[in-house]
This record gives structure tokens, C-alpha cells and sequence, in this order.
């Protein structure tokens, strides 16, 4: 495969699963520097995470993050930003966190927030969790809710057996209608019936039922999740969500939808101010984004990040990095894009990719996109499903496979 964030992969045999930043697991061989870590000569790697989390099979990893991990047998679970789950031994501290000692952990979070199949875990970020038997609900890098039966490993995982999964996310977890799904990102996708949802980092709809504390949002007695996302935001059928996140949500009737880092939707009065913006006054926000995008139903919306945005009707979706879609007029340049002039964007996703309506979108990392009539699915490092027509990317066959 060619260069990739300046990361050289050649020659190997196979990639058994790649990950966010081109995690690769080189089935024999190495694989050059990346991101100042030097990872070489080692068998196979069982899982590798966002940031380069590396189990080696054996052996040891040189420095990463200023962690020094060495010497263990196996990493059965591996997060963003290193957190090791240690089959054994212990690990030593890693963000202010001790933890070591413990037979298996069950469920890893965002920033490590960790589930001991019994026993309990330490306070991490303010959230104590222990004791329980199984998580309905888990997040980023790889949560999944089985119907019934056990879920293995996921993110060097097998997953088989389960009767479906409503909503998988990031790093393409997909929910088979049957059969069964091959690696993705270096992954052929194949021989599935439909996929209802696939979003970033796997949040999941339990039916009924309830969730217990996660992340120190206590979610219970609803009936159903429409939408939930990264960091948990939820939508309460009715009731109120706590605290999350330094922001105060109460007493609002529903949350159509609510992205990363907690853009909550209220159905009237205003939220509090949230990372240093400040919203109120407006009647409702249809889609809000990672690093707080926002619609307001009229007005505009103070400058954030360097990006100011006004005068726009309305905002169908924004998504990661602030693809905005104004219903007229243009975007001012974000992050070296210049986005103008077009008439709406049905799906934007993480890294910007965008559905024209019509007219075409200026070159986005090194990739050409224009002149298609819409795009179903956008994924990730811009999966693209083309409604009809062809996708002018480097990855311009993807649609081979699918008979």
C-alpha cells in the first residue's frame, strides 16, 4: 500500500485489522517508524489501537507516550492512548492512573475507564464502576452488544454467532444481517444482507431495559435510544440527563441528536455554555458536531475555533471537524478547505467527506471528490457509497466485491 501519513507499508503478507492512523498488523516482516515509535521484528500483533496502542506477541515495545511497557505475555485489550489491559503483572501508572493486578477486564473505555468482570476498579475520571455482570452499552474502540450468547475479543476479535447488532460504529463495526464480515480498512466487505447504521465509535440502542453509569452519566428507565454518540450523549424518551461533562442538562423534552463532547439539543430555553461558547436563545439545534457545531434556527453563532459562521437558515449536518452544510451563501475556509456555493450536504463525515447535491468539492487530503449525485454512507478515512456514478478517489474500485 502506498505512503499513508507518511507511514511506507509494503510487502507484506496481510493485515489482519487496521486502525485509526494506520495501526497495522504486519502478519511477518515490519513495519517502519510511525509516530517515533519504532516497532520491528516481532511475529504478529494481536491488537493495535488509535495512537498505536502494540501488543507484541512476545519480546517487548520500546517507549511510547513516555510508558514503558515490556516484558508481558499478552494484551488482551489495548485503548486509545495506551491504556494495556496485562493479562497478569501489573502496568505502571499511566495518566495518573495505578493499575495492576487484576485477572481480565471486560470492557475498556475512551481514556480507560475499565470494567473488571468482578471486583472493582479504581476511580478513573470520577467514575467508579464494579461489580456488574454485563454492559449493555459501551463505547469508543469497540463496545458490542451480542443479543445473546458472548462476544470475544473485538479489534483483533472475532465476532460470530450473535443473532444482530442495531447500530455499530467507528472502525466499522458492522451489523451483518447474517453471515459473517471480513476485516475493514484493508477489508473487504462482503456477502451481507443490509447495515442499519454504521457510526463512529459504536454506540449502541438496547431496546429496553437500561444502562448503568458510564462516564458519569447515569442513563436508566428509558424506552428507547434514537441516537447516541461518541461520549455517550443520550436521548431520554423522557426525564433528564445529569451532569456530563461540566455541562448542566435538565429538564428538556427530548435530544434529537447529540455528537462528541455533548452538543445537546434542547427542545426550548438554552443550554449553558459548553467549551467556551456560549448558546442560547435559539428554538432547536437539528444536528450538533464534535467541537460543537452548531445550528441555531435563526441569528448566528459566535466565532469558534478560528471558523465564524452567520447568516445561515439551518444546518442539516455538521460532523467531525466542522464540515458545515449552509443551506445558502458559502463556509469561509476550514482547516485549508475551501467549502462554497453548494446547495446541501446529506452526510458529512469524520475527515470532511461530503455529499455535493450538485457542483463538486475542492481536493481534501489528497483526495479529488466531485461530480457524483449522492453519497449514502460516508465513512472514515472517506469510505464512499456512491448512489450511482463513480468515486474519483484513489480507491476509485471500492465498489468491486459487491455482486
Amino acid at each position: 500500500m502506498e505512503t499513508y501519513q507518511g507511514i511506507r507499508r509494503h510487502g507484506w503478507g496481510s493485515i489482519s485489522l487496521a486502525l485509526e492512523n494506520l495501526t497495522i498488523t504486519l502478519a511477518s516482516g515490519y513495519m517502519d517508524i510511525y509516530q517515533d515509535i519504532r516497532r520491528h521484528g516481532w511475529g504478529s500483533i494481536s491488537l493495535a489501537l488509535e495512537n498505536l496502542a502494540i501488543t507484541p506477541a512476545s519480546g517487548y515495545m520500546e517507549t511510547y507516550q513516555g510508558i514503558r511497557r515490556h516484558g508481558w505475555g499478552s494484551i488482551s485489550l489495548a485503548l486509545e492512548n495506551l491504556t494495556i489491559t496485562l493479562a497478569s503483572g501489573y502496568m505502571e501508572t499511566y495518566q495518573g492512573i495505578r493499575r495492576h493486578g487484576w485477572g481480565s477486564i471486560s470492557l475498556a473505555l475512551e481514556n480507560l475507564a475499565i470494567t473488571p468482570a468482578s471486583g472493582y476498579m479504581e476511580t478513573y475520571q470520577g467514575i467508579r464502576r464494579h461489580g456488574w455482570g454485563s454492559i449493555s452499552l459501551a463505547l469508543e474502540n469497540l463496545t458490542i452488544t451480542p443479543a445473546s450468547g458472548y462476544m470475544e475479543t473485538y479489534q483483533g476479535i472475532r465476532r460470530h454467532g450473535w443473532g444482530s447488532i442495531s447500530l455499530a460504529l467507528e472502525n466499522l463495526t458492522i451489523t451483518p444481517a447474517s453471515g459473517y464480515m471480513e476485516t475493514y480498512q484493508g477489508i473487504r466487505r462482503h456477502g451481507w444482507g443490509s447495515i442499519s447504521l454504521a457510526l463512529e465509535n459504536l454506540t449502541i440502542t438496547p431496546a429496553s431495559g437500561y444502562m448503568e453509569t458510564y462516564q458519569g452519566i447515569r442513563r436508566h428507565g428509558w424506552g428507547s435510544i434514537s441516537l447516541a454518540l461518541e461520549n455517550l450523549t443520550i436521548t431520554l424518551a423522557s426525564g433528564y440527563m445529569e451532569t456530563y461533562q461540566g455541562i448542566r442538562r435538565h429538564g428538556w423534552g427530548s435530544i434529537s441528536l447529540a455528537l462528541e463532547n455533548l452538543t445537546i439539543t434542547p427542545a426550548s430555553g438554552y443550554m449553558e455554555t459548553y467549551q467556551g461558547i456560549r448558546r442560547h436563545g435559539w428554538g432547536s439545534i437539528s444536528l450538533a458536531l464534535e467541537n460543537l457545531t452548531i445550528t441555531p434556527a435563526s441569528g448566528y453563532m459566535e466565532t469558534y475555533q478560528g471558523i465564524r459562521r452567520h447568516g445561515w437558515g439551518s444546518i442539516s449536518l455538521a460532523l467531525e471537524n466542522l464540515a458545515i452544510t449552509p443551506a445558502s451563501g458559502y463556509m469561509e475556509t476550514y482547516q485549508g478547505i475551501r467549502r462554497h456555493g453548494w446547495g446541501s450536504i446529506s452526510l458529512a463525515l469524520e475527515n470532511l467527506t461530503i455529499t455535493l447535491a450538485s457542483g463538486y468539492m475542492e481536493t481534501y487530503q489528497g483526495i479529488r471528490r466531485h461530480g457524483w449525485g449522492s453519497i449514502s454512507l460516508a465513512l472514515e478515512n472517506h469510505t464512499i457509497t456512491l448512489a450511482s456514478g463513480r468515486l474519483a478517489t484513489p480507491w476509485a474500485k471500492r465498489g468491486e466485491g459487491k455482486k
